[in-house]
């Protein structure tokens, strides 16, 4: 009798144990469809906040000048700027992180010699920068006549073809003869395929500057602007650059806007190029727009 009641309580214990486990298991599921349905919440909540602050962003630049306005109520405006240096907004519980780069303080693919200064500076070999921005020039002509140190497709293999039009995407760079992977890793955050009728030196990355200024003096430039003291008349004096039709120092309407929405544990960010025009019958012209990116943190 003793021994059969030790095996029913054998059998109770291992039919506990496995019921515990099985509740163990249902209930780390359920944990688990809870956190994903959380997660998804915040993820809707975050890209509805990042809806509006698009339409907050997007209203703001085609109604206000673009400058930063440190008296004014509207926190966008107290520090944006159009250098692409990141600043934050905090309004309505919502925190952003915003950048906003003006696509006229780059070189345009579509006119590569202002790329000569540049690609000297960081390849130190101005004839292989002549080189390149040959190549590219005859990239994006019409004509299969190769200029002078330039490149038509006769001098790529079978599997490249010579696009002989305006280039579609600054990835067509890692194509031209001459260039390398970490020359072209150096010039994507220099270049734009944006066209454009001048040059905003006032917003230029420094070394992008230091391919027209010496260097110490682009410190200093990039001193007074961090402080907000670098007005056209002070560029002027200590880059002995004056504005003309060809240089400005103020923002352009090419823009690419990237900003980025803190809600939970989400971080959703957004980036689109825009080109703004307020009297225009069409006032936003987007070149790419980028809807999502998610980050879990």
């Amino acid at each position: 009798m003793r021994q059969h009641s030790g095996i029913a309580l054998v059998q109770v214990l291992l039919l506990t144990a496995i019921l515990l486990t099985v509740l163990l298991s249902a209930h780390l599921e359920a944990r688990k469809h809870v956190k994903t349905a959380e997660l998804a919440i915040d993820r809707a909540l975050a890209a509805a906040d990042l809806q509006t602050r698009e339409s907050e962003i997007l209203f703001a630049l085609l109604t206000e000048h673009r400058k930063a306005q440190p008296d004014a109520v509207n926190p966008l405006l107290r520090d944006w700027n159009f250098v692409n240096v990141p600043f934050q907004i905090a309004d309505g519980g919502v925190e952003t992180e915003v950048s906003i780069q003006d696509q006229a303080a780059l070189v345009a693919l579509n006119s590569p010699q202002g790329l000569l200064p540049v690609l000297t500076l960081l390849s130190g070999d101005s004839v292989k920068a002549a080189q390149i921005v040959a190549a590219i020039e005859d990239w994006q002509d019409k004509d299969d006549v190769p200029r002078f140190a330039g490149a038509e497709q006769k001098s790529y293999p079978d599997s490249v073809k010579v696009r002989n039009a305006p280039m579609q995407h600054i990835r067509e760079l890692l194509y031209i003869k001459g260039m390398t992977l970490e020359l072209y890793q150096q010039l994507v955050p220099l270049v734009t395929l944006f066209p454009k009728r001048f040059q905003n030196l006032y917003a230029m990355d420094a070394v992008l500057l230091k391919s027209y200024i010496d260097p110490v003096r682009v410190e200093q430039i990039l001193a007074e602007r961090q402080q907000g003291t670098l007005s056209s008349e002070r560029f002027a004096e200590l880059s002995g650059i004056e504005q003309d039709e060809f240089i400005s120092f103020a923002p352009g309407n090419g823009l690419r806007v990237r900003f980025t929405v803190f809600g939970n544990d989400v971080k959703l960010t957004r980036q689109f190029s825009v080109t703004i025009n307020p009297s225009a019958d069409d006032p936003l012209e987007f070149w790419d727009y980028k809807k999502y990116t998610y980050d879990n943190f």
